[in-house]
């Protein structure tokens, strides 16, 4: 089958609509491209081609003028909160490096790769997922050691890139 308007833009097609309602000719070839297409205007636009082929009322089309009308955006007032937010204070505390090997359970010249399997495997322990059927006290505790455990992590971290 044969597409003579497969190169036209969709607002190409939409112009052509507009200026050749009442030409069958035109109206089959735009029936034929748009049955290809799958966007949104080309759907309106192939059910207005149709609706127009069978007689029918055609539906005002939906053509966007311009992408961007160059106006100033409506400033919306934003209702003051009495207390502003607390930053969250970070419970990642400077930790020792003599604690940090302790925590992550490794020597000091144990190579990076062990240092990151040993916080990969602490850090999982307390993954949501594995949390989910543990009461909230155990849940706590988890969260807590994953904290140390990244801080322990910082800290070597730290050692290492200096």
């Amino acid at each position: 089958m044969s597409r003579p308007l497969i190169q036209r833009r969709i607002d190409e097609l939409e112009t052509m609509f507009e200026s050749q309602q009442t030409n069958p000719d035109v109206l089959s070839l735009l029936e034929v491209e748009l049955s290809f297409r799958s966007v949104p205007r080309a759907t309106t636009l192939l059910a207005n081609v149709r609706r127009t082929l069978s007689g029918g009322v055609v539906l005002p089309s939906a053509q966007q003028k311009e992408l961007f009308d160059n106006k100033a955006p409506a400033s919306i007032p934003v209702p003051l909160l009495k207390d502003p937010p607390k930053p969250a204070v970070s419970s990642l505390h400077p930790m020792p490096l003599e604690e940090a090997f302790k925590v992550l359970k490794i020597t000091s010249g144990a190579p990076w790769e062990a240092v990151e399997a040993s916080r990969r495997q602490a850090v999982d322990r307390s993954h949501p997922n594995k949390l989910a059927g543990l009461s909230e006290d155990k849940r706590g505790i988890l969260r807590e050691e994953a904290r140390r455990v990244n801080a322990a992590y910082l800290a070597v971290f730290s050692e290492r890139k200096a």
